[in-house]
């Protein structure tokens, strides 16, 4: 059941009596004093390669970045190849009054024209590699069963990989994840920001199933982006306000709140492929999956969308392993090459693949050595579940019970339906 009213207005009247523009110049504030100097977001140039993009989310540490294009001479600025390149103002404020709509900035003067973020990144890579002439690499990686046939994905994936990192921005959909408020709206409230912007206003979007943003985009002007907020942004302001809030709201757990999200736990076993693995995840449309142990069901990894940030042209082929060798080293360049210098050591004498892939991948030491899978359990309170997202700087918290398995997902987006209200009638948030 959801917090009784009691219990939300405490949240609700924080979130009411907080501007936008008081969480914005606080989260500048705490990223300024991370970094040691002002705060800069991250922009990519629409000409940008996707390996460069990775690269430089990842050095950023960020998985969405918006897209920068200079209009021509003539006062036309490209756009990417999306339906919906402008990103949605949902408060329905006009823009700023000094704005004329119309005018094309100067050439000299960057427009915002989309969003990249690792998702989206995925998405191309998936859909390249699904068609022709690449669609076999699955079918192929699926087949693998000594090293010299694992050796020859290796391979199909290497040369494929120039072509995709080499490729432009302007040639992948931006992201529909994402939406923009303008100065005049830095003076609204975060309770309705949260319900209109983050949470897509769950009057109207609720009947649609509707995924939730998780970013929103500050403009000065059309076209010229001036700062960011994520939804973990929010919940790490209103975490430093937990004395505002009340007390027993925080003490109620998973299932007295229904903060668990509605949607099915999405897993794979981790003897699949990570390409395979990714694949199932681009195809049910979510942004991280569960990585299961393939003997018992026992949660012991997680795969998202911002393992995507790791690869480079140099261990692309590293797709082809074992979801949970893959994840073992993942974002350490080092470990993935040396593995895959082994792999073509050994496909030349001839070794079996079969049994050794199997150990890997039962084997929970071998899989996540010194990880730390942070979960929950449906007696978890909100209080822990916010401190864990926070603390671990995770999107989701799985759900486990007594055997490890999982059997639901807490995110983010849950968080914030369960301080604004109404969290009986929360959507699948992912």
């Amino acid at each position: 059941m959801a917090g009784n009213s009691n219990e939300s207005n405490c949240a609700r009247n924080l979130l009411k009596g907080t501007t936008i523009k008081e969480v914005v110049q606080y989260c500048s504030a705490l990223r300024s004093a991370r970094t040691g100097k002002p705060f800069e977001l991250l922009m990519l140039k629409q000409d940008c390669t996707i390996g460069e993009a990775l690269d430089k989310l990842a050095c950023h540490n960020v998985l969405s970045a918006p897209v920068i294009a200079y209009a021509d001479a003539a006062g036309t600025t490209p756009t990417l190849p999306h339906e919906r390149c402008d990103i949605p103002t949902p408060l329905g404020n006009v823009l700023p009054e000094e704005s004329d709509t119309h005018a094309v900035p100067p050439h000299t003067q960057p427009v915002v024209v989309a969003c990249i973020d690792v998702g989206t990144i995925l998405g191309a890579l998936l859909q390249m590699l699904t068609s022709s002439p690449h669609a076999h690499i699955f079918d192929m990686a699926r087949r693998a069963i000594t090293y010299e046939q694992l050796s020859e994905v290796l391979l199909t994936l290497n040369g494929i990989s120039g072509e995709f990192f080499h490729r432009s921005l302007s040639t992948i959909p931006g992201s529909a994840d994402g939406c923009c408020l303008y100065e005049n709206d830095m003076s609204t409230d975060l309770l309705t920001v949260i319900d209109n912007a983050f949470l897509l206003h769950r009057q109207i979007f609720l009947a649609q199933k509707a995924i939730s943003n998780h970013r929103i985009f500050f403009f000065k002007k059309p076209g010229e982006v001036a700062d960011m907020l994520s939804q973990s942004d929010v919940l790490r302001f209103v975490m430093d306000k937990k004395d505002q809030l009340n007390q027993d709201l925080l003490k109620k757990t998973v299932n007295d709140l229904d903060v668990l999200s509605t949607c099915p736990v999405i897993s794979v076993r981790s003897t699949v492929s990570a390409l395979e693995a990714f694949r199932h995840m681009y195809n049910h449309a979510v942004s991280g999956i569960a990585v299961v142990d393939a003997a018992t069901g026992r949660l012991v990894n997680s795969l998202s969308a911002s393992d995507v940030r790791g690869l480079s042209p140099s261990v692309f082929s590293s797709l082809a392993l074992p979801v949970g060798e893959f994840l073992k080293r993942a974002h350490d360049e080092k470990l993935l090459r040396d593995r895959l210098v082994e792999i073509s050591l050994k496909s030349s004498q001839k070794a079996a693949y079969e049994s050794e892939a199997e150990n890997i991948a039962t084997a929970e030491e071998d899989i996540v050595p010194q990880l730390r899978l942070i979960t929950c359990t449906k007696d978890s309170s909100l209080d822990f579940i916010m401190r864990a997202l926070l603390t671990y700087n995770v999107h989701r918290l799985y759900v486990v019970d007594e055997e490890q398995k999982p059997s639901g997902i807490v995110t983010v987006s849950n968080v914030l339906w369960a301080l604004v209200g109404d969290v009986s009638d929360a959507p699948s948030a992912v």
